[in-house]
């Protein structure tokens, strides 16, 4: 009998970024798109068995593994510790994680320092501190920029798509390591009573049968703003449109900005138009988004566009802002329009043109994403 292939995954939980958990959800869920017998044994390097149990919950992957990266140490050997450190400048009892037989991903720091480094795998998610620097503070760019300077020097980077590439390649230009590109799809669970699951979901929210969604996190870059004035401008020329917006309303780098966005649609008296649905389930999402007239995705900068995925995977009609990973991201989906980034009039008229009319949706194919996401998965392990 052959040895168990196994791979590891490093899973924080990131409480305030769910794109980040998201991004770790699915990779393990691609590898339920394989034959079982080519599945492998996936390690989750975590701190907590409440963060492994809830990803297990939110992928039901059968062959993951619990490992707790919290070393603990008796009385004793803390002071030992302790008193190394202040003679020596390093712990003589280390019960960090040594050796593994299989490769590590994303970013493992710290407690992966004493394995080989041909066996730890990074990821950058994007560079728009370099184009967004308005939005962080130095000391946030100079931390990314750290960061990112070591991970250049890495043996094994991820990135997700050509467009950050060639970022990479500009700001790291000399970079050590081998770069694998790696676009990532999203995984729903198709259901037999999605209508009866709508008809739930427009009573919870007192939603009409006609909107566009925009599921985002309301981050400032993800341009809200925009889109609202575009929806004020369509009401203005007396459109009855209806535009929905959810996600986490946390932006740690501009706290205010979800109060700035509300009160706005209110001074406007937008709100028989505009509608915020705050955090919702993935279930919900997945019906929003399958009943949903159009996906509307202003992003001003992204790495890989989970909204742009999850409108793929339900072949939704998208509109999108057309900055390059957009245009690399539906390059061959056909059920798409582009507006200017940072164009009101842009913005409206493509909104208005779609809102007018019922769309001619083509075909696509999404689990041929999905089964060349997996393969590169396994390429990546190897």
């Amino acid at each position: 009998m052959g040895k168990t292939f196994r791979i590891g995954f490093y899973f924080m939980n990131f409480k305030g970024w769910t794109g980040g958990n998201n991004y770790i959800y699915n990779y393990i869920h691609a590898l339920n798109t394989l034959p079982v017998e080519e599945q492998a044994e996936v390690v989750i390097y975590t701190n907590s068995q409440e963060n492994f149990n809830e990803l297990k919950r939110n992928t039901d992957y059968q062959k993951l593994v619990f490992s707790n990266t919290t070393a603990h140490y008796s009385f004793t050997e803390k002071i030992i510790n302790k008193i190394s450190q202040f003679i020596l400048g390093k712990n003589l009892v280390d019960k960090r994680i040594k050796a593994v037989d299989h490769k590590i991903f994303p970013n493992p720091g710290y407690d992966f320092e004493n394995i080989s480094e041909n066996q730890l795998i990074y990821w950058i998610p994007d560079f728009q501190e370099e184009y967004l620097g308005g939005l962080f503070s130095d000391e946030e760019i100079a931390s990314r920029r750290k960061q990112n300077h070591i991970i250049s020097q890495k043996t094994n980077i991820v990135l997700s798509s050509r467009d950050a590439f060639n970022d990479f390649k500009q700001f790291y230009p000399n970079y050590k390591g081998s770069v694998h590109i790696i676009p990532f799809s999203v995984f729903f669970t198709k259901t037999n009573d999605s209508k009866n699951q709508f008809e739930q979901v427009k009573s919870k929210y007192n939603l009409s049968d006609r909107y566009f969604y925009c599921p985002n996190q309301f981050w400032q870059h993800k341009n809200h703003m925009l889109l609202i004035n575009a929806v004020k401008n369509l009401v203005n020329e007396g459109i009855d449109i209806k535009v929905y917006f959810s996600g986490n309303e946390m932006d740690n780098r501009n706290p205010g900005h979800i109060d700035k966005l509300k009160s706005y649609v209110k001074d406007n008296v937008l709100m028989q138009n505009i509608q915020f649905l705050g955090f919702v389930s993935r279930n919900d999402l997945q019906t929003l988004i399958q009943y949903s007239h159009g996906i509307i995705q202003p992003s001003l900068f992204e790495g890989w566009s989970t909204v742009l995925e999850e409108a793929k995977f339900e072949n939704k009609y998208i509109l999108a802002s057309d900055i390059n990973i957009h245009k690399e991201q539906l390059a061959d989906y056909p059920n798409k329009s582009f507006f200017k980034a940072k164009d009101l009039d842009s913005i409206t008229d493509t909104l208005k043109s779609i809102w007018a009319n019922d769309i001619s949706i083509n075909k696509y194919d999404y689990t041929a994403c999905q089964k060349a996401f997996a393969n590169k998965i396994m390429e990546l392990f190897k």
